[in-house]
């Protein structure tokens, strides 16, 4: 598949990251890259879903560059990683440095103000 029609997904064995790449697959045609910082919770969710449209790496989205060579694989990146206050900004400049969309679930307000 194409960058385009890639989608990075950080946080993607947690709770909300999980279910969120459980739908990319059920619901889209788009590849998916799921990242997390441990190997074994990777595992584990690739063994539930179609390996031939989930790709997992792992990813500490706290890596400036790490970060970015990750989003310079997809068009948009779906970040899940929390808390936002801590690491939100910098994923967010990855995402926008690599040229990929971005979205996040936070609600925090600091986060956006700092978002914008």
């Amino acid at each position: 598949m194409t960058r385009e029609r890639t989608i990075l997904v950080t946080g993607a064995y947690g709770l909300v990251g999980r279910e969120l790449v459980r739908l990319l697959v059920e619901k889209t045609d788009a590849s998916v890259i799921a990242t997390g910082r441990k190997t074994e919770r990777l595992a584990s969710l690739s063994a539930d879903l179609d390996p031939g449209r989930v790709a997992t790496q792992v990813l500490n989205v706290l890596d400036p560059s790490a970060a970015r060579a990750a989003c310079s694989r997809a068009g948009l990146l779906i970040n899940c990683v929390g808390p936002y206050l801590e690491s939100g900004e910098g994923v967010a400049r990855a995402a926008i440095e690599s040229g990929a969309s971005y979205v996040d679930f936070a609600s925090e307000q600091v986060h956006y103000q700092r978002l914008k």
